[in-house]
């Protein structure tokens, strides 16, 4: 979170779980710029990620293409529903070609009730899928580039 040049904003949402720190970075929360239309911080941030978590507003729909990158490899599309009084959500996932199969599996129907097992099976989702990702022939190949021109 860069609080010093505002690039990222000053506020971000942030969890601890399983030994692992998890910062996402928020499309709302991210720098809004009156003179780019095309919002191009805000793209680079969140096209720079490896999964990308996206909360679908009751009864819309998301396109993953709406998001032209080379890096996200997973999309976790997360959306309420309402069932009886009862807030639960369904889940669905996207993959690039490549990312091999990653646990938790989805139930068959993907809804979830809002409890602490649910948040814990989505964390489990996402940071295995990050680690999915690690072994698709093509991020490998990123991978690999990246550090030999570091090295």
């Amino acid at each position: 979170l860069d609080v010093k040049h505002n690039s990222t904003g000053v506020e971000s949402i942030y969890t601890d779980w399983n030994d692992f720190e998890i910062m996402f970075h928020v499309s709302t929360l991210l720098p809004f710029s009156q003179n780019d239309p095309q919002q191009v911080e805000r793209k680079r941030h969140l096209g720079n990620n490896i999964v990308c978590l996206v909360f679908i507003e009751p009864n819309a729909t998301y396109n993953p293409s709406c998001l032209t990158t080379e890096f996200i490899h997973v999309y976790v599309a997360i959306q309420p529903v309402i069932e009886n009084g009862v807030t639960k959500y369904r889940m669905a996932t996207a993959t690039k070609i490549g990312i091999p199969t990653f646990r938790p599996n989805l139930t068959p129907y993907s809804l979830y009730e809002k409890s602490p097992e649910f948040r814990d099976f989505l964390l489990r989702k996402l940071v295995n899928s990050e680690r999915a990702s690690y072994h698709a022939p093509i991020f490998a190949t990123k991978i690999r580039r990246t550090r030999e021109q570091l090295l």
